[in-house]
């Protein structure tokens, strides 16, 4: 996963100091950091990342481990780009055992996710964690020309009233409440914001 800092970041499973797995930062230029080692021993921050990152809207990285924990059957965790680690919410076998997925943001904002083990009947759980995020809109694609077709993904789009690519009202269409299609205006072509267009469609 790239994060918002340009860094490539990934998780092992075995490995580092205790060899409970890492979390680790790649450069572009193929520089490797070790960001966070986990410790099977000290395992109240959990240990085996075995599912990916993800980058949410706030800039950090969240993910999940398959173990450690207060109740030892795994954690969902924050990660800061400048490396500061923190359990967000600690698993336990009504809420879901061993996270092996990896966890999506939702347009709202959650975090969704699943586990293999857990539940009412042990065989797993989908879950969602919501940590105060706010709901977002991102683009399917940041260039077009006039005319073109631009999808946007995001929250609350049954009340849109209208979208503008800098400043210039734009057909659209709502699909749902969390997808639209918008069309290229004339004398706009080019590269779109990402971050203009959330502004204009909240």
């Amino acid at each position: 996963m790239q994060g918002w800092d340009g860094y490539l970041y990934g998780t092992t499973t075995a490995g580092g100091d205790s060899n409970a797995g890492v979390i680790y930062k790649l450069s572009i230029a193929g520089d490797l950091t070790v960001v966070k080692s986990f410790d099977s021993r000290n395992y109240l921050p959990g240990y085996q990342a075995y599912a990916g990152l993800v980058a949410r809207g706030d800039g950090n990285l969240y993910g999940a481990t398959i173990w450690g924990g207060l109740v030892g059957v795994g954690t969902i965790f924050q990660l800061t780009t400048g490396g500061t680690y923190s359990v967000l919410y600690n698993f336990d076998p009504p809420t879901g055992s061993g996270a092996y997925a990896t966890p999506i943001q939702h347009s709202s904002g959650k975090l969704f996710g699943m586990t293999k083990r857990g539940g009412a009947p042990g065989n797993g759980v989908v879950y969602s964690l919501d940590d105060g995020l706010e709901p977002f809109a991102a683009l399917l694609t940041n260039r077009g020309l006039v005319g073109d077709s631009v999808g946007i993904l995001g929250h609350g789009f049954a009340q849109a009233t209208g979208v503008e690519f800098n400043g210039t009202a734009a057909s659209f269409h709502v699909i749902s409440d969390t997808y639209m299609t918008a069309t290229v205006p004339a004398g706009e072509s080019g590269f779109c914001s990402s971050a203009f267009l959330t502004r204009s469609l909240l």
